[in-house]
């Protein structure tokens, strides 16, 4: 055997156990460790949007009705000749 080989044998034999006896182990715990990463990634993203809405209400000042306001238009959203403000 090369190196490299005997690394790929050992690497499939860590514990002691053949390839069929760690695949069952991991295809055991494979449902519950998508449930865990997609209920981590749900908290996640509700986390994210509190940040942005706590973040939106400090910078965003309430407006009155009839009350005028400038709008900027990112430059991805505008053509060469619109104007830089709404």
């Amino acid at each position: 055997l090369t190196s490299h080989e005997a690394n790929d044998k050992d690497s499939l034999n860590r514990d002691g156990k053949n390839y069929d006896e760690n695949e069952s182990s991991i295809m055991k715990h494979l449902p519950e460790t998508f449930i865990k990463a997609r209920k981590e990634a749900a908290l996640g993203q509700s986390r994210a949007a509190a940040k942005m809405t706590r973040r939106a209400k400090k910078m965003l000042i309430p407006l009155q009705i009839g009350q005028n306001c400038t709008l900027r238009v990112p430059d991805v959203d505008r053509g060469p000749a619109d104007p830089k403000h709404f």
